[in-house]
């Protein structure tokens, strides 16, 4: 649609989609499925009290009076640690999400400096992607009636961490492969099929099946 028609079309028919199913979960029978809970707090604003309190006696430990902050609760001090024993994850996933983001931006520009037509099919750059859901769409029931059930028998069910380790290789090994077919492409002068971004792309889609492990462990 992008190609042949125009950009505005290409985002319009999503964009229209997305509304459509906005309003048919928000007014059909998944929303009286929901049960909505009130808000209980937040570990963020208990962590906060308890950096403002370390300041506050830290900058004048001198002037501590009854008026002080009393001692952050148990419960402070345990959400403090959590958030800070998550840190390293929450920042080895940004590399992760910087090289997907390149599955719909640089890879698109990959493709669209290669040679599209395929017999008589002319494949469109962006229709690469589907290669990347089809091969997400292939890996759930694989993995949820061939490898979770003997991963079960023999006691070894990857945990969320282990998964998102897996999403990092998977995405690390689609660069390397995008890479080495870009390597390919500037040797023959332009004159490479589009089909070389097969590997790459289905890299992705194992990726982002495993980044599932992720979405968990938040």
């Amino acid at each position: 649609m992008q190609t042949e028609v125009d950009w505005a079309a290409g985002f319009g028919i999503p964009a229209a989609a997305a509304a459509a199913a906005t309003l048919a979960y928000g007014g059909g029978y998944a929303a009286r499925l929901y049960r909505g809970s009130a808000p209980t707090g937040s570990g963020a604003v208990a962590v906060c009290r308890l950096v403002w309190a370390w300041a506050k006696g830290a900058v004048a430990p001198a002037r501590r009076t009854k008026e002080t902050a009393a001692p952050a609760p148990a419960a402070a001090r345990a959400d403090a640690r959590q958030l800070a024993a998550m840190a390293p994850v929450w920042l080895s996933l940004l590399g992760w999400n910087l090289a997907y983001c390149t599955a719909s931006t640089v890879m698109v520009q990959q493709a669209d400096s290669m040679v599209g037509e395929v017999g008589a099919l002319t494949v469109p750059p962006a229709a690469m992607f589907l290669v990347a859901t089809l091969t997400l769409l292939a890996a759930v029931p694989l993995y949820e009636r061939v490898a979770l059930p003997r991963l079960q028998r023999a006691n070894r069910v990857p945990t969320t961490l282990q998964r998102t380790g897996a999403a990092c290789v998977a995405i690390t090994l689609a660069q390397v492969a995008a890479a080495a077919v870009e390597r390919v492409r500037l040797s023959r002068l332009g004159d490479t099929s589009i089909l070389w971004l097969i590997p790459q792309y289905a890299l992705v889609g194992v990726a982002e099946f495993f980044y599932v492990g992720a979405i968990e462990f938040w």
